[in-house]
């Protein structure tokens, strides 16, 4: 499948996702649920870790734009992420969160400006479940079920280590709670294994180009 053919379809799904993700933050500001624990408060906030949380995008526009070649594969991993990103707006409006992560952090690092900045964008509502835990362990999945797997096996290793530091990101950063990364995979092999069914009842390879 062609890199320009797949860029399109990634960036006409990534790009309407983070706009309606960033309105939804903005207009559904609830606080409903509470899902934090005594575990949650014993995690430590650690800003360096806001650099591994920034590699989402950039790891999935290589993983589906570069690195996935063929089409079934590209169609398994692209209806999977439309699958959770329509589950995960579902979710923010069912189970609406807030985490209680305070104010901006006084800036003394690159790591802390950055942390500030990502929360002047992105609002500590609706964390239930983690969208960067979900499309990180859909990436892993859509790696790993691939046949680039079988030629170069330290992708998988390469993709479950940084799925998992993503995870551990989120808790780092008191981006999410716990709840939030234990839900985000689940909704990810739900969502991927799902995809995989679809793709093939509709003749992915065979009907589009």
């Amino acid at each position: 499948m062609k890199i320009k053919s797949k860029a399109k379809y990634v960036l006409l799904f990534l790009i309407p996702h983070l706009l309606i993700y960033s309105f939804v933050q903005k207009i559904y500001q609830r606080n409903d649920y509470d899902f934090y624990t005594a575990a949650d408060a014993l995690i430590p906030f650690v800003p360096e870790f806001i650099w591994i949380y920034h590699t989402l995008i950039p790891v999935i526009l290589f993983t589906t734009i570069i690195l996935i070649k063929r089409k079934d594969c590209f169609f398994s991993s692209y209806i999977a992420c439309l699958l959770a990103a329509g589950s995960l707006l579902i979710f923010y409006f069912l189970f609406p969160a807030y985490y209680p992560r305070g104010g901006l952090i006084e800036e003394l690092t690159i790591s802390e400006w950055l942390v500030n900045w990502t929360r002047v964008i992105d609002d500590a509502n609706n964390t239930f479940p983690s969208s960067h835990v979900t499309f990180s362990w859909l990436m892993f999945l859509s790696v790993v079920n691939c046949d680039i797997a079988k030629r170069y096996s330290s992708l998988n290793i390469f993709y479950a280590c940084w799925a998992i530091l993503v995870s551990i990101s989120t808790l780092l950063l008191k981006q999410h709670f716990i709840v939030d990364v234990g839900s985000g995979i689940l909704l990810a092999s739900l969502c991927y294994y799902l995809a995989k069914k679809i793709s093939l009842s509709l003749y992915i390879k065979q009907n589009i180009p």
